[in-house]
């Protein structure tokens, strides 16, 4: 099974005790039109996002190549959650091969520490700029976020 099932260890560990047991049927009922909202609500949002940033790509600055990013990490993401989706429909089993599952948990870990990356390159750049515009600390800056990304 590639996904750990926590829930039972929980269950197993509340039995024991003198607590009442806790039902985890939400995620079963609650997870799976979630996921189908934030699916196509972020695809739509991130292809509107990037498209107005391709259409606007000399006027929006050098911060573009971050948000870029940023979308493709996002949109990575979204296209793992119809899979989810389906894993919660069937009672958290998963039906799509171990190697689809490590895919699936590596585009999650790309689009978390990618985002977080891109985000902090981004609030670096920014504050770099407004504190000193004609600082070529922001051209080293920007390197080498383009370089610790490109190993991602």
């Amino acid at each position: 099974m590639c996904y750990k099932d926590e829930t039972m260890e929980a269950n197993t560990t509340v039995n024991r005790s003198s607590c009442a047991s806790v039902n985890f049927t939400f995620t079963h009922r609650f997870l799976p039109p979630v996921y189908i909202l934030v699916f196509i609500v972020g695809l739509l949002a991130n292809m509107c996002g990037l498209k107005f940033l391709l259409k606007n790509w000399k006027k929006v600055g050098p911060v573009n190549i971050f948000v870029f990013n940023l979308g493709l990490a996002d949109i990575l993401y979204l296209l793992t959650l119809p899979f989810l989706m389906v894993y919660y429909f069937k009672g958290r089993q998963w039906i799509f091969g171990d190697a689809f599952c490590k895919i699936t948990r590596f585009c999650f870990s790309i689009n978390l520490y990618g985002s977080i990356g891109f985000l902090t390159c981004i609030s670096v750049f920014r504050y770099l700029r407004s504190s000193d515009p004609a600082d070529k600390t922001v051209q080293w800056i920007l390197l080498m976020c383009r370089a610790g990304f490109a190993k991602t």
